[in-house]
């Protein structure tokens, strides 16, 4: 759905000259709701909870044509540190998580955000400081 969003805002770009400052302005609140809902802790949200984090790295390509190295990070830090799990279960819930908050990690290591020298210490800053 993002790599629509951004394809289609591209054309358009091309055509109308929108700037990349209001398409920035609508993905920020999409992430807000995003990880607004990540933070819930209510039980039956776990399974919406990690799949959203499994796949959020592969969110990261598409993203990343229209936020900075800095930016994604923070999208990121902020996914990452959404979820809490708590309440009965919540060793398991703890252990699910944990996996695929690890997971979001290794992949932006792997990924576009630690390519270079300067941008993998820009992204390592962001993450290190929400943690």
């Amino acid at each position: 759905m993002l790599k629509f969003i951004i394809s289609s805002w591209e054309q358009s770009m091309a055509q109308s000259g929108q700037p990349v400052e209001l398409l920035k302005r609508d993905l920020h609140r999409l992430f807000q709701a995003i990880t607004s809902i990540m933070r819930n802790d209510t039980p039956t949200l776990i399974g919406v909870q990690s799949v959203a984090l499994k796949n959020f790295p592969s969110w990261l390509s598409v993203l990343d044509k229209v936020f900075t190295v800095k930016e994604l990070s923070e999208i990121a830090a902020n996914m990452i540190n959404a979820v809490r799990p708590s309440g009965t279960d919540i060793d398991n819930k703890r252990k699910v998580i944990s996996v695929e908050q690890m997971g979001v990690i290794l992949a932006m290591v792997r990924g576009p955000l630690f390519v270079n020298k300067g941008t993998s210490c820009q992204a390592s800053l962001s993450l290190s400081r929400s943690s």
